[in-house]
C-alpha cells in the first residue's frame, strides 16, 4: 500500500497519463462518455510512452494535445482527420 500511495506510483508513465486523460474526461464539456473511450484512454495511457506515432480518433487526440502528452513522451499522435501528416512523417523514414 504504501508505493501505491507514493509519489514513484504516481509518476508511472501509465498511470500519469491514464489520471490526465480521465480527469479531462470528467471535467469535458461533453455530457455523455462515449463507449470507446475507457478503452481508448486505457490503450493510449499503456502505449504513449513508448511509440513513436500513435493513430486514434479526433477526440483522443485532441485530448492529448490539449493536455500536452505528446510533447512529454516525445510522440506524434493523429487521427484520420490528418493522416496525411502520418504518412509523410513514415514516408521520412
Amino acid at each position: 500500500m504504501e508505493f501505491l500511495k507514493s509519489d514513484h506510483y504516481k509518476q508511472l508513465p501509465s498511470v500519469y497519463i491514464n489520471a490526465y486523460m480521465v480527469a479531462d474526461l470528467f471535467t469535458s464539456k461533453r455530457k455523455l462518455l462515449e463507449i470507446g473511450d475507457p478503452t481508448d484512454i486505457s490503450n493510449l495511457s499503456t502505449l504513449l510512452p513508448y511509440c513513436d506515432y500513435i493513430l486514434t480518433d479526433r477526440a483522443q487526440m485532441n485530448r492529448i494535445r490539449r493536455l500536452e502528452l505528446d510533447k512529454k513522451y516525445n510522440t506524434k499522435v493523429f487521427s484520420l482527420s490528418n493522416i496525411n501528416e502520418l504518412f509523410i512523417d513514415l514516408e521520412k523514414i
